[in-house]
């Protein structure tokens, strides 16, 4: 009784170990199993392209200053202490001369100036916004490439699935193949059937393992495609969780359409025609004077054995306030500011090329959401259809009533329909994605998941 016990528990234990186990693949390589939102932080955090675009956003961040613009002062220090060595000869008003040999003078000074830009035709003020703008606009272009990102990731993500559904698809069709192929063989070997019934069946066999290798080649390479997204290597062994299914009360509201203006490259074009249009002004202050405010402290001390004062020293605080003015520059500042004036206009350009282009592809993508709803309801029926037709097939050809073509024909017209199936769900997902990703709301969306 104690052996049954401890065999139990000693079963028990060894399962809990196999449970905790990680998944390895048929390569002896451990499985990754993802879910969307898990491939999406993946690509976020490892993904060198977002990384890239988070740099570019520091950049602005750190461009965006006061100093930079030209609000602050700016101050210098400089020192100096010098030596020589002299032979000097010296002849005063009643012509007596004096001669020194060896004389060693020496120098020092030091001194701290200060200028503060006062005032510029308000050009620090228009700089100082367009600072501000440009860093805004590149956060919401960070925004954008972790957007386009996610819809990669998933679209990649999907794809994957559906070749891991189709290779399970060609799996079971070989399944039936084979037992086909069985069929035949057993028929044949008793005589109830000829050798060229028994040859189709082992060519058709053939064909569906040929297939199948195609198909596994086909999963390996969405793979190596899903990794590169994520930033990691391609040999990564990867299964993806989510199914591909239809599910109409899947974030529907998310999937209404929504204001282009909620995009984030959008919204980022924006900001950037408000700073070309700063960035006239601030060409436009060039034709202002400007003014700045001085203020330094010098010390210097001489020390001369050959002079008439041994010993000369100096210091002192001096301030005041300058001005400059470009009279005439080669009409360059005029020149400049119809430069960026054009540059405006191209802004504005192309935020209305982006809103067309996003408008576009969000009516496409409602267009193919709703047509492949229409056509996921229809294959389903025909699935159902096709299936009851293939098994009915099958059952005739174990009788001997059908033939091996019609059998061959009707599982090939099932496996077609499940083939369609998958792909209409597969490009409803991609509309899905499409959708969210115009809007803004793909990374979120999920998220909510």
């Amino acid at each position: 009784m104690k052996k049954t016990e401890n065999s139990k528990y000693i079963l028990l234990l060894l399962l809990i170990v196999l449970a905790l186990q990680p998944a390895w693949s048929q390569e002896g390589q451990q499985v990754l199993r993802l879910r969307p939102e898990e491939a999406i932080l993946k690509a976020m955090e490892q993904n060198l392209g977002v990384e890239i675009s988070r740099q570019n956003q520091e950049i602005s961040r750190r461009n965006y200053s006061l100093g930079n613009a030209g609000f602050l002062p700016s101050v210098s220090a400089a020192a100096a202490r010098n030596w020589s060595l002299q032979n000097n000869e010296q002849t005063d008003r009643a012509g007596e001369t004096r001669q020194l040999q060896g004389v060693r003078p020496n120098n020092l000074s030091y001194g701290v100036a200060a200028s503060w830009r006062i005032f510029d035709g308000l050009g620090m003020f228009h700089s100082y916004e367009r600072l501000r703008l440009e860093y805004e606009a590149s956060g919401l272009l960070n925004q954008q490439t972790i957007n386009e990102l996610a819809a990669n990731v998933l679209s990649t993500y999907y794809q994957h699935t559906l070749q891991q559904q189709r290779l399970e698809l060609w799996e079971n069709t070989l399944e039936l193949s084979e037992q086909r192929l069985r069929l035949a063989k057993d028929r044949y070997e008793v005589g109830k059937t000829s050798k060229q019934e028994y040859l189709s069946a082992l060519v058709d066999y053939n064909a569906d393992r040929a297939a199948q290798l195609a198909q596994q080649e086909a999963l390996k390479n969405t793979r190596h495609q899903l990794n590169r997204l994520m930033g990691q290597s391609p040999m990564q062994v990867i299964q993806t969780i989510d199914t591909l299914r239809a599910d109409s009360t899947l974030i529907r509201e998310l999937l209404l359409p929504q204001p282009v203006a909620q995009n984030p490259e959008y919204r980022a074009s924006e900001l950037q025609i408000a700073a070309s249009e700063s960035f006239v002004q601030e060409q436009r202050s060039r034709f202002w004077p400007s003014i700045s405010a001085d203020l330094g402290y010098n010390f210097a001390r001489q020390n001369n054995p050959a002079s008439f004062f041994l010993f000369n020293q100096t210091a002192g605080f001096n301030y005041g306030i300058s001005a400059s003015w470009f009279l005439f520059d080669g009409f360059n500042t005029r020149r400049n500011v119809q430069i960026a004036r054009i540059q405006s206009q191209l802004a504005d350009l192309d935020r209305r090329q982006l809103e067309l282009d996003l408008q576009t592809s969000q009516a496409d993508a409602m267009v193919a959401y709703r047509t492949q709803w229409q056509q996921i309801d229809l294959e389903r029926e025909n699935l159902e259809y096709a299936q009851q037709n293939a098994d009915i097939a099958m059952e005739r050809y174990r009788l001997g009533v059908t033939t091996p073509l019609e059998l061959r024909v009707a599982q090939q017209n099932a496996q077609q329909a499940e083939l369609r199936l998958l792909n209409a769900v597969y490009e409803l997902k991609i509309a899905e994605i499409e959708l969210m990703r115009i809007s803004g709301q793909l990374v979120s969306g999920y998220n909510q998941r």
